[in-house]
């Protein structure tokens, strides 16, 4: 599914379980022609894509309005309730996100699940800007009963103006934040000026480029400056947080 380069196409992109690739032959969508085409969704999320699997996103902006809205919208949106088979083969590829209240880019399992999520993801070349809550998020059911999420690649990515949402109950506005993950790499990534409207008094505040419960994950050659707090706690560059096992940073 291509849309014109350098063209403004209103409106959101879903796809479910039956719009799913494989990874020998993956669904893609993309641009044609020159430069990138813009999904303008508004107020909903960009694209949202549940229990699917071999799912290429590439060569797309993604811009919406609801950064000051009080709904839950995101730009890229990769969801899963599935326990049975973790859905595997997405990446995404050279894409801009920005103006939506939640994450820029989400992959992550249903936390009402024992082990929901992902499997072989890459996330590349992606900038991710003005955003509300999170920059790139990957997330799950959380331990001891299983890893959600296997094998997750971010790399080369710039995170930027993630600012978090005044009120926010908990920490917001982290740029980089991985949980639930066994076996993942953040590198050649930087985050910068995010953080300053977490507000929550009652718990920690944001980071730049961070994991918590969490194994096997590396951090490295990434760059972290300017992340602010708004309540006092964090603030900081990077992290390995709580539930951290066999991770280098």
């Amino acid at each position: 599914l291509l849309f014109e380069g350098g063209k403004t196409f209103t409106g959101a992109l879903k796809f479910d379980i039956e719009d799913s690739g494989t990874p020998e032959q993956p669904v893609t969508i993309g641009s044609y022609g020159e430069g990138r085409a813009t999904i303008s969704s508004v107020n909903e999320s960009g694209l949202t894509a549940k229990n699917v699997s071999g799912f290429i996103v590439q060569d797309l902006n993604f811009t919406g309005t609801s950064l000051d809205v009080d709904i839950q919208s995101y730009g890229i949106h990769f969801f899963t309730d599935l326990d049975s088979v973790k859905p595997e083969f997405i990446r995404i590829e050279n894409v801009d996100v920005s103006g939506y209240r939640w994450d820029g880019i989400s992959i992550r399992g249903d936390r009402n699940t024992v082990s929901s999520g992902y499997r072989d993801v890459r996330v590349t070349h992606a900038t991710v800007h003005d955003n509300g809550d999170k920059g790139i998020a990957v997330g799950g059911p959380m331990p001891p009963e299983d890893w959600a999420n296997k094998d997750i690649y971010i790399g080369h990515c710039n995170v930027y103006n993630i600012r978090g949402i005044l009120g926010q109950h908990g920490h917001s506005g982290n740029g980089i934040i991985v949980s639930s993950l066994d076996g993942g790499i953040i590198e050649y990534c930087v985050a910068y000026n995010n953080g300053e409207n977490s507000d929550y008094l009652q718990s920690g505040g944001p980071i730049g480029i961070w994991a918590w419960d969490s194994r096997n994950v590396v951090i490295q050659y990434c760059e972290a400056y300017e992340n602010k707090t708004g309540n006092r706690a964090d603030g900081g560059g990077f992290d390995l947080d709580g539930g951290c096992v066999d991770c280098i940073m």
